[in-house]
């Protein structure tokens, strides 16, 4: 096969092209694609720390008391006043890298040359299409953790090529529930409708619920997936009592479409739903594929909207201490990308392989903020919610 020359090689380092400034640049447009969406609909940054333990201080909600009759110079009842709630966990450590090795090269220059392009340009275009699979990457993986904590109280996490962690969210038990009776009998391909159930008077009774409990959920809609969206309003009790709301309907044949069942459920009074529609990507022996669901899809979220329903807490990598006070090499570049720089990346090339490593890293973890204003609802009768001894069985912990 043939080789790249040590003049060849060196010429296709882009930092003797590209200032350190211009490579960040590259980094932070491919970060700012992600603006908007997965955790940031929901979600915030805190402050970044040097600590890899965050703690979280939450009010107790109270019933205000009436004021009691007193007498002229009696002294008046004192009240008990709300105190305070504190727990913490751990911050974890998420990662992965891309590289570009000899072989690599040699199919760019081969196609660079029969398209008469210009050999810099396709490792810019290279370049830039690592970046966005690498800080993209690490927002998937803030949402992901963020949606398994959202839709069962618990983050757990086995990636195939790195470690298991685990953090309890401390939603509190009277702020999950489930159905009495399950809305489907849920097969590994098919779920079947369970007519026995009544979808729509079990929303309502738990929106109610969270309305009454001592610090009432603050909720504007439900959270659910797409596959729990479309199993639902189409379930033959939904369609039912929205057929019901139409006034002089005599067409039993008449199909109910989508925007109707919305319009009739919200008249109902169930609150609007907004629907998760995850898609992110699992790389298992080299070999990419559709990750499984992070969000929990028998399982449903009552909350409100805004960015306040999560904070994601970050500590600042050790490669911010590298950079700052000692070299690690000529072939080294760090660059920190993303809100306050939690996003660390490395690039290192070495000329006599003629290869290219680029890894990013990041310190965060989603907490919910106020555990009690939330509340999630299994449409599953037999579920179990996640604790730390049916998680470690998960994997064999």
């Amino acid at each position: 096969m043939a080789t790249l020359s040590m003049e060849q090689v060196a010429a296709l380092d882009l930092r003797r092209y590209l200032t350190p400034e211009d490579m960040r640049s590259f980094y932070e447009d491919a970060n700012a694609k992600y603006n908007g969406k997965g955790w940031q609909e929901f979600g915030h940054f805190g402050t970044k720390t040097t600590n890899p333990v965050w703690g979280n201080i939450v009010k107790q909600g109270q019933l205000i008391p009436k004021a009691s009759n007193i007498s002229v110079g009696a002294n008046k009842p004192l009240r008990s006043t709300a105190g305070w709630e504190s727990y913490g966990g751990s911050i974890y450590k998420m990662g992965h890298g891309v590289a570009m090795d000899e072989n690599d090269i040699l199919r760019i220059r081969a196609v660079a040359n029969g398209n008469t392009g210009k050999f810099a340009d396709m490792m810019l275009e290279t370049f830039v299409a690592k970046s966005e699979i690498l800080t993209i990457g690490i927002h998937n993986q803030i949402t992901s953790l963020a949606y398994k904590a959202l839709s069962e109280g618990y983050i757990y996490d086995f990636s195939e090529d790195g470690t298991f962690i685990k953090e309890e969210q401390n939603i509190p038990g009277e702020n999950k529930g489930k159905t009495a009776v399950s809305w489907f009998n849920y097969g590994a391909d098919k779920w079947v409708e369970n007519e026995a159930a009544d979808p729509v008077q079990d929303l309502l009774d738990a929106q109610e619920f969270a309305e009454n409990l001592p610090e009432p959920v603050p909720f504007d809609h439900w959270k659910m997936t797409k596959k729990m969206f479309k199993a639902f309003i189409s379930h033959p009790k939904v369609v039912a009592k929205c057929r019901a709301r139409i006034n002089g309907l005599l067409n039993e044949s008449y199909i109910l479409q989508e925007a109707e069942i919305l319009q009739y459920l919200h008249e109902l009074g169930v609150a609007s739903i907004l629907v998760v529609d995850e898609k992110s990507a699992v790389e298992i022996d080299g070999k990419q594929k559709i990750d499984t669901a992070s969000f929990y899809e028998r399982n449903l979220v009552l909350c409100q909207s805004g960015t306040d329903l999560f904070e994601i807490k970050p500590m600042a990598s050790i490669w911010e201490d590298i950079s700052q006070r000692a070299q690690y090499g000529p072939e080294a570049n760090f660059s920190f990308v993303g809100e306050q720089g939690v996003i660390a990346i490395l690039n290192t090339w070495d000329i006599r392989k003629a290869y290219n490593r680029i890894e990013a890293e990041a310190w965060a973890t989603p907490v919910i903020t106020n555990p009690k204003h939330v509340l999630i609802y299994s449409a599953d009768a037999n579920y179990t919610f996640k604790n730390d001894q049916n998680v470690d069985s998960l994997v064999g912990a």
